[in-house]
């Protein structure tokens, strides 16, 4: 699990990977027989009603502002409206993220019978290059 969580987080401990691959090196398994061990388990279908489920819950578990840790990362239940539910959120720390909406400057033209077309999606090179500098926003 250990190494699942590395490999999904990006970030890797190399010593502690390199300690974690020779336990499992000298546990005496081979990889054929580590597989079938910890293999992807076969799903089976059930009855489980989500929707039903749902109405079920008479007391939520999570109240509106609470934060969950989840390793390095937060999430609460809130709205990304409300400055205070991000403030919350956030803890005093800014956040890298960038919301985008490719392609640009393709000058697209909608397949409807309006053939409608994006604002400002054939720009010049100079104009082009401006909106990229404008929108290359980087954390101080």
């Amino acid at each position: 699990m250990n190494i699942a969580l590395n490999k999904v987080s990006g970030d890797w401990d190399v010593p502690l990977l390199t300690d974690l691959l020779k336990d499992l090196d000298d546990s005496g398994f081979d990889l054929a027989e580590i597989n079938e061990l910890f293999g992807e388990p076969d799903a089976q279908e059930d009855d489980f009603d989500p929707e039903q489920a749902l109405d079920e819950i008479t007391t939520p578990m999570t109240q509106t502002g609470d934060v969950w840790l989840l390793g390095k990362h937060r999430l609460i239940c809130g709205d990304s409206t409300v400055k205070a539910d991000m403030d919350t959120l956030m803890d005093g720390r800014l956040a890298d993220l960038v919301l985008t909406d490719p392609p640009y400057n393709v000058d697209y033209q909608g397949g409807t019978k309006e053939k409608l077309k994006i604002q400002n999606d054939k720009l010049d090179d100079v104009a082009f290059l401006e909106f990229l500098t404008a929108a290359c926003i980087f954390r101080p």
